[in-house]
């Protein structure tokens, strides 16, 4: 039977997958930021990936980690910081950590984390402006419409579906044959307003 797997790479199963280059997504944000003055720049997630390292999420992390100069030696800090603040449940908590570790800029696991954690810290402020930079994934519609519009990550979905398309057509055509290719699909940055503040 024909089968694509999307957005995830099957690790032992011998079947092609078409994926967004969600590393390449992390470093991209967490180079943008630093060209923009930040040093203490955090990873906001919703999922505990730290419990298997494997998917998404965890690429995003790893391609920000890889790629974040600190001024410290301590190398597990930006995994601190994911778990205190994917811990953070009020406006008050997420507000309070971000002061304390002198965070100035975040790479949200998607747009729709991103946009929560903008709504949380703009419920603390009199104004629009949250005194910190934020970068999401996926360039949902919300992002460009939200005030300040939401800086992200652009995954390339015509593409990732046109060579899905392309690979089932590959397996229907020679099922003889075995496929397993694993494909990336690049991404790019989208800059607006809400890396602008700093």
């Amino acid at each position: 039977m024909p089968l694509v797997v999307l957005d995830k790479q099957p690790a032992a199963l011998a079947v092609p997958s078409v994926t967004s280059d969600n590393v390449a997504g992390g470093k991209i944000a967490c180079e943008h930021l630093q060209s923009r003055g930040h040093h203490r720049i955090a990873f906001l997630p919703e999922t505990p990936f730290w419990q298997t390292f494997t998917g998404t999420v965890s690429d995003r992390f790893l391609g920000y980690f890889n790629h974040l100069k600190l001024a410290t030696s301590d190398a597990a800090l930006p995994l601190r910081w994911a778990q205190a603040l994917q811990a953070c449940t009020t406006a008050v908590q997420l507000k309070a950590y971000i002061q304390a570790q002198r965070i100035t800029a975040i790479i949200a696991e998607n747009d729709v984390v991103a946009l929560r954690a903008l709504q949380r810290l703009q419920e603390l402020t009199s104004n629009s402006d949250t005194s910190i930079a934020l970068v999401g994934f996926d360039n949902l519609p919300a992002a460009a419409r939200n005030n300040p519009a939401l800086t992200t990550v652009v995954q390339d979905f015509a593409a990732i579906g046109a060579k899905a398309v392309e690979a089932l057509l590959d397996q229907i055509n020679n099922p003889e044959h075995l496929f397993d290719d694993q494909i990336v699909v690049g991404v790019k940055l989208m800059v607006r307003s809400s890396t602008n503040q700093y």
